[in-house]
């Protein structure tokens, strides 16, 4: 097999709450995190000049060793006996960028999805997410996929009851903030002793397992939603509740909102009335991570 193809999908954070701080600037993490069915298309071919080369269609994507795409080939590389040394990485891009939703992760570990199977080195889903993690915090999780509570950096997963039937509508408004703003800004209000409003984790993984999901929309929420650009964040929550969604939170670092709601005809209305604020998707849950297809 010379070639590969891979999905790599969107993520969601129903819940994200930050418990403190290491050392070494990464941040304790507390999230529920959900896969949903808005991809990234990624191709893996082998090459034979030892080298990766990643290119992009649709968004554009940082070069070199800012992507982590390419990251991710290397330290696969680095990290397994193969005999292929070198990759050809086409990645569509459908996820939108400064979003929240994880698709620069995603593509990580799609990448390393994908190498595993391209070059027969049968990785076990721990040793992939290993790799994964040095990568960045969430591409175990996108590796791994469906719906999840996870610890620490966002390597401690805990996998949960898959989230019951519903829809999201996600509002991508038409601004981003870089994950390392986003915490920076963080920082500096708890910095400030401010009380922050924390979404509950034990509440809404209670609500997963009950298959609760009037509970679950209750219990969604985000610690970034006080720093990320907050009165445009508030704005599209509102209006997303006010069209019938059972709850609304930013997700990730921003800048997306969603709402969840129980049916896709709700859904669609929802998003017809928010079109105006931006890049709006309905989606679903899903109960797999980077996979090939």
């Amino acid at each position: 097999m010379d070639s590969i193809r891979i999905k790599a999908p969107a993520k969601l954070n129903l819940t994200l709450n930050i418990e403190g701080k290491r050392s070494d600037g990464y941040h304790y993490m507390q999230m529920v995190m959900q896969a949903v069915n808005l991809y990234d298309q990624i191709k893996i071919s082998v090459n034979s000049d030892n080298k990766v080369n990643v290119y992009a269609e649709g968004d554009e994507i940082p070069a070199g060793n800012d992507n982590t795409a390419y990251r991710a080939a290397k330290k696969f590389f680095e990290t397994v006996d193969t005999d292929v040394c070198g990759c050809d990485i086409v990645i569509e891009k459908n996820i939108p960028s400064q979003a929240g939703l994880g698709g620069a992760s995603s593509d990580a570990a799609g990448v390393l999805v994908g190498l595993n199977e391209l070059c027969g080195t049968a990785l076990t889903t721990e040793q992939l997410c290993e790799i994964g993690v040095q990568i960045g915090a969430d591409v175990p999780f996108c590796i791994i996929g469906s719906t999840a509570f996870t610890e620490g950096i966002g390597e401690i997963i805990t996998p949960l009851t898959p989230l019951c039937e519903c829809f999201f509508v996600v509002v991508k408004p038409d601004f981003g903030m870089s994950t390392k703003d986003a915490f920076c800004l963080y920082d500096e209000l708890e910095a400030s002793d401010t009380v922050i409003a924390r979404p509950d984790n034990d509440s809404m993984v209670a609500a997963i397992v009950a298959g609760d999901l009037e509970n679950i929309g209750a219990s969604v929420g985000n610690v970034f939603e006080e720093v990320v650009f907050p009165e445009k964040t508030a704005e599209i929550k509102n209006m997303l509740i006010e069209n019938g969604a059972l709850g609304a939170a930013m997700t990730g670092s921003g800048t997306a909102v969603f709402g969840i709601f129980e049916s896709k005809s709700d859904a669609k209305s929802a998003a017809r009335e928010l079109e105006n604020m931006g890049d709006v998707f309905v989606l679903r849950p899903i109960n797999c991570g980077a996979e090939e297809y």
